[in-house]
């Protein structure tokens, strides 16, 4: 007994080795956790056993660990062959033909589900397609070996982006290693700008916006500058909802004031850029440091959208101070701060200079 107790532990041990994760040996045995009990792992039993200042170690074997649950047949992992599974189990279990249907078994209940894997991350279509129908064949095992490997290198790459910033041209790459499974997960309906800037948080630095631009160009590609192509187009159609969409007193009274005389194309692109945050409302939610240890949630408000966009002020005095106090408000809430627009002038109405300000905070 005390001999299977250890080689139970070896067993584990090697496992988690691999997994980049042998820092949890002495916590999964604590708690009773084979080799077996692997396979069932989710993050919320880590959540229940991993201690915060295992968090960064956790990370990394989560990451091995879903890879090692996802391939079960490798050889590798674990270390048992396929020789003795087959010795506990009845040849039916494998393989279950049936006549004008598709077959049963965990055999080929395995393959149906590795391509549905495959299906989701958008990677088998073109493996199916340049293949036969037949399971042996063996262009779509290399295809589907190859298919996973970048799969792998691609999760790495993402875990990689979750906690660096630099260097730059290490972050690009990696970045654009990474676009196939950043536009399926774009994709999902249900997702929200919470959900993407936690899997994606380099979309929050004060380059994110080169970011955008570039996944924007990869999934329209020779559309990057529709909009400014047809911006007075877009003009035109947008200031049609707000005109049908705003009910706030101090927009109407925006709206009324503008169609009521002529005005230079600046000020109309002003008053569109300032009026669209009341049509395209935020959804986003920001963080506030109430004390060092405390922070909470807040839901942005369209105002809160309107000044990290477009900034007012009456003359270039008054553009540094709000400047400075709305970096001022980001550096302490520990928030990086997108490129915005500043003009100046007397009202909307009344504007004379423009500028784009790009700045980077280091926190």
């Amino acid at each position: 007994l005390n001999t299977r107790i250890m080689e139970s532990e070896d067993a584990l041990k090697d496992i988690l080795t691999l997994l980049k994760g042998d820092v949890f040996l002495d916590i999964f045995k604590e708690h009773n956790i084979e080799t077996n009990a692997l396979k069932y792992m989710t993050p919320s039993h880590l959540d229940i056993i991993v201690p915060k200042e295992l968090f960064g170690k956790r990370i990394i074997f989560e990451h091995h660990l879903k890879i090692w649950q996802s391939e079960t047949s490798s050889s590798s992992f674990p270390k048992q062959t396929s020789e003795s599974l087959l010795l506990d189990q009845e040849e039916e279990l494998y393989f279950i033909p049936k006549k004008g249907r598709k077959p049963g078994g965990c055999l080929y209940s395995k393959y149906h589900n590795a391509l549905s894997n495959l299906r989701k991350e958008g990677l088998s279509d073109n493996i199916l397609d340049n293949s036969s129908d037949t399971l042996e064949n063996v262009e779509v095992e290399s295809a589907n070996e190859n298919a996973i490997s970048n799969k792998k290198d691609m999760l790495i790459d993402k875990e990689w982006l979750m906690i660096n910033i630099e260097p730059m041209s290490e972050v690009v790459k990696k970045w654009d290693n990474t676009f196939d499974i950043r536009r399926n997960f774009l994709k999902e309906a249900e997702i929200g700008l919470d959900t993407i800037f936690t899997e994606w948080p380099l979309y929050k630095q004060s380059f994110g916006y080169n970011l955008i631009l570039s996944d924007f160009s990869k999934m329209f590609p020779g559309r990057e500058h529709l909009l400014d192509a047809k911006w007075e187009k877009f003009c035109k159609q947008i200031f049609k909802i707000i005109e049908r969409d705003v009910k706030e007193q101090s927009n109407l009274d925006i709206i009324s004031k503008f169609k009521g005389s002529e005005f230079t194309s600046d000020v109309r692109d002003c008053v569109v850029l300032d009026l669209i945050h009341s049509v395209l409302k935020p959804s986003s939610r920001k963080c506030i440091l109430i004390d060092k240890k405390r922070r909470k949630y807040e839901k942005a408000s369209v105002e809160d959208s309107k000044k990290s966009f477009l900034l007012y002020a009456s003359n270039n005095s008054e553009l540094n101070t709000k400047v400075k106090l709305l970096v001022d408000e980001y550096f302490a809430q520990k928030q990086s701060l997108q490129p915005f627009i500043c003009a100046i002038g007397s009202s909307v109405f009344d504007l004379h200079e423009f500028y784009q300000l790009h700045l980077t905070l280091v926190i």
